[in-house]
């Protein structure tokens, strides 16, 4: 039996076909996913990208979840190894490198994180912005 009863009522609305159970699920552990995301990245907006990574597995899997464990324990384990995975991409530290390779490097403030409303946006603009460029001629 889960340790947390209450999220037992949301999976199985989840597993009946109710899709607003997983967005209650995500609402009650999204900030929490994001700070272990931005712990282990170091990065706010690979965070962003690896806590909405995290939470797509999680529904595509959460139909095989094990109700001996808790929810988060099962959500935490996806992120970490989303987290690595990310790590293990060749352009991970390319992307992020400074410029200025000397001066040291200062976190954005825990307290401004984005809504999942402006992480959407942000999704939404950058592929656009990736659809528009591939559009670009070379002339």
């Amino acid at each position: 039996m889960s340790r947390y009863p209450e999220e037992l009522p949301l999976i199985n609305r989840f597993k009946g076909g109710d899709q607003t159970a997983f967005e209650e699920l995500v609402l009650k552990y999204q900030d929490r996913i994001y700070n272990l995301c931005r712990h282990i990245l170091g990065n706010a907006q690979e965070a962003e990208d690896a806590a909405q990574d995290t939470f797509l597995k999680a529904y595509q899997k959460l139909k095989d979840f094990n109700p001996d464990a808790t929810l988060y324990t099962w959500l935490y384990r996806i992120a970490v190894n989303t987290c690595l995975d990310y790590k293990k991409r060749p352009f991970f530290e390319s992307l992020f490198k400074r410029a200025d390779e000397g001066k040291k490097f200062v976190e954005e403030p825990l307290s401004d994180w984005p809504s999942p409303e402006k992480l959407y946006e942000s999704k939404q603009l950058g592929l656009a912005l990736c659809k528009s460029l591939g559009k670009l001629s070379l002339n």
